[in-house]
């Protein structure tokens, strides 16, 4: 093959295997229970959705910097997070964050620091832009969170710039930075002069309250975002950045590179987009379904807990981090797969596979966050339920009390995780 040598390698993303994986499966009869796919389960909005509709005989090509009406109300929405205004201008409309996370990494010719477990594209982004990876290693004991001192001694060497990848609510771990872990890893930063890039694209979904590193560290903060998540809207790929002045160079070129490959985000999208940056209509919707993920999380969590599995609290987004080496089990599956003399598939991907396999649970092991192939972690994704039937309930009741019966694919996939390892 006559592919450019760096990108050759790169394989598709474990997120989109899994997914089409699971389809398969369940096309084929198999009952599955799927903690694998990180996708809202949520209805949009109603407003949005009516918009879209009338909104749809809109054809026209429109700016690559995205509808001025919409970077508007996105730069009115994140003003709760920053002490420095925010304008219009600072805010880039792209399809999707994960494309605009990609041509970040492609404007800067930096080595891209990433904390480890981390989402499962920073790492072939950077290298599909020659970008060179420094992995900054977390600890479950340590909450999966990158500690100062261990940022300075990568800060340290000189020999090029850097920029730190940020994502705050966390996926894989559901872990959150608290505005004090913020404020130290700015002093850091700022030492010595190094550049964030803060994928905040779970920030409405949190369990506690998202502070945003932009607000410690304005001025080599790049932002990331979107509404796959807390507006549900994964399928209508629109995201957005959020520069600061000081960058506004790179702002520019961004927005070429935009003009010469995708164009411009869908007109009619864009327009149905500005109603779910409207706080009054958004922000019932939005703390529903955060009450929502709250319960369900910590269900699974306890269950996991008095089981004996180690995995940290989730704050936030609709991820667990769970970790199965405690379990006598483990030793078992060791030696089958030894005897086995596997040299193709790592040892977790292949206990996660059997996982599958003997129960139909499907959760993504943890070597596609970047973990090691003997550490037995897996993210567990809850949304295998009913969002529009549990938006509806929860109006009016606390759903942990009913989570057997509302979230039955869960509480059943949950007991059949637990029985598989006992």
């Amino acid at each position: 093959m006559d592919a450019k040598k760096h990108i050759s390698n790169i394989s598709s993303s474990p997120t989109l295997d899994m997914k089409i994986l699971l389809d398969n499966l369940i096309k084929d009869g198999k009952t599955i229970y799927n903690f694998g796919i990180g996708q809202s389960p949520f209805p949009i909005p109603e407003s949005m959705v009516f918009q879209l509709s009338v909104s749809s005989h809109f054809n026209s090509y429109v700016s690559s910097q995205g509808l001025y009406q919409l970077r508007s109300q996105i730069a009115d929405f994140y003003q709760k997070y920053t002490i420095t205004t925010i304008c219009p201008n600072q805010i880039i409309i792209g399809p999707g964050s994960k494309e605009l996370l990609h041509l970040v990494q492609m404007v800067f010719d930096y080595d891209i620091i990433i904390p480890n477990p981390s989402w499962v594209s920073y790492i072939p982004q950077a290298k599909i832009n020659s970008n060179n990876v420094l992995l900054l290693e977390t600890t479950m004991e340590n909450n999966w969170k990158i500690s100062p001192f261990e940022l300075e001694k990568i800060l340290q060497n000189t020999n090029s710039k850097k920029m730190l990848i940020l994502n705050s609510p966390n996926n894989p771990t559901g872990q959150v930075y608290t505005e004090y872990e913020l404020i130290n890893i700015s002093r850091v930063l700022r030492k010595y002069n190094a550049l964030v890039l803060s994928d905040e694209i779970y920030s409405e979904f949190c369990f506690t309250q998202h502070y945003s590193i932009y607000k410690y560290y304005p001025e080599n903060t790049i932002i990331c975002s979107g509404i796959s998540k807390f507006l549900s809207a994964g399928g209508w790929r629109l995201g957005f950045l959020i520069f600061p002045t000081e960058l506004n160079d790179y702002k520019d070129l961004v927005i070429n590179i935009a003009s010469e490959t995708y164009g411009s985000v869908s007109h009619p999208i864009q327009l149905a987009t500005i109603v779910g940056f409207d706080t009054k209509v958004i922000s019932p919707y939005t703390h529903l379904c955060t009450k929502i993920l709250i319960e369900i999380s910590n269900y699974i969590y306890q269950v996991l807990i008095d089981n004996n599995i180690m995995v940290k609290k989730s704050m936030g987004a609709f991820y667990l981090f769970p970790n199965f080496n405690s379990k006598i089990k483990s030793i078992h599956l060791l030696h089958q797969y030894n005897s086995l003399h596997h040299t193709d598939i790592s040892f977790c991907q292949w206990v996660f596979t059997k996982l599958l396999q003997e129960t139909g649970i499907g959760v993504l092991p943890g070597t596609a966050f970047g973990r090691p192939s003997n550490e037995l972690s897996c993210r567990i994704s809850f949304v295998d339920f009913d969002g529009t039937l549990l938006s509806n309930i929860g109006k009016t009741q606390i759903i942990n009390r009913n989570i057997i019966e509302y979230c039955p694919k869960i509480t059943q996939g949950i007991n059949k995780l637990i029985q598989w390892w006992l």
